[in-house]
């Protein structure tokens, strides 16, 4: 009678040592990549996901600060297995610079929030995190956080599991697990509130 989620939160602590000891993905090229402006929205394909990134980069997000790139690439050469971070922002009143995890809601909806929260922490600990500061020129004293930003609405799984876990006090395993990872959650409307979740 437990989420699968909640037994494997729990079984993950086992290991939090190997998931802090993932080894980064040395990047010849730039994080920053010059193409992505100006900024050009396909309607025509299914990429959900994408392209609400595209329609939220340069916005100032509450929290989050300045949306300043989408899909920022991780791989160095073409057959590694690095994926993209959907988005990364810069919040100069706090000093922080985030990584995000995107999550909206999909036609399948089998999306969970454990897997957003493992996706984002692999990617922090694979990213350079100096040399993605410098190519995006921002100081190195600035902190870098993994964050799971997700839209506000019913139809989207990983927001009523995030809503479970911190309005409702459920999830206890998945909480805690995000605690020891130093995960933020954010969530995000169509009018561009955005709230951010108190572990």
């Amino acid at each position: 009678n437990e989420y699968c989620t909640e037994v494997m939160a729990y079984q993950l602590f086992k290991y939090l040592d190997d998931l802090n000891s993932i080894p980064y993905t040395m990047r010849n090229s730039s994080y920053k990549v010059d193409s992505h402006f100006p900024i050009r929205i396909e309607t025509t394909n299914n990429r959900t996901e994408e392209n609400f990134a595209k329609r939220i980069t340069g916005i100032e997000i509450d929290g989050l600060g300045n949306i300043l790139d989408y899909q920022v690439p991780l791989k160095n050469k073409q057959d590694d297995k690095s994926g993209k971070i959907d988005l990364v922002s810069l919040n100069k009143e706090r000093e922080t610079f985030h990584l995000i995890e995107l999550k909206v809601e999909n036609k399948d909806n089998k999306e969970t929030l454990l897997r957003a929260v493992l996706e984002i922490y692999t990617y922090y600990k694979t990213v350079d995190c100096l040399r993605l500061l410098q190519d995006y020129q921002i100081d190195n004293t600035f902190r870098v956080v993994p964050s799971v930003l997700v839209y506000e609405s019913e139809k989207c799984n990983v927001y009523k599991e995030l809503e479970d876990m911190v309005v409702y006090g459920n999830r206890p395993f998945l909480k805690a697990l995000s605690l020891a990872l130093g995960i933020e959650f954010y969530s995000i409307n169509l009018g561009s509130s955005i709230c951010q979740y108190e572990l």
